[in-house]
């Protein structure tokens, strides 16, 4: 595996563009490590939902805001683009 071409590299460029409220390059890097996962047959998905049941936790509606859920929308779209790249 080439240096730059690791998991953690593209989680750490996604959380730190996603920090640095870059949000053109989250996006990107973001569509870039769920490649990255499928290429290597290695994808994780963490799911957050309430104990015993299939419904998701409430707090991840409360936690972003309008913005930030179009945005982490926006995120969702252009990863699944990317995959048909």
């Amino acid at each position: 595996m080439s240096g730059g071409n690791q998991l953690r590299v593209h989680s750490g460029i996604y959380l730190s563009s996603w920090k640095l409220n870059r949000r053109t390059d989250a996006t990107e890097a973001f569509g870039s490590l769920v490649k990255h996962g499928l290429v290597a047959n290695k994808l994780s998905v963490r799911l957050l939902l309430k104990p015993g049941t299939t419904q998701f936790l409430d707090e991840l509606r409360s936690i972003a805001s309008g913005d930030q859920q179009a945005q982490l929308a926006d995120h969702r779209k252009r990863a699944f683009n990317a995959l048909s790249d």
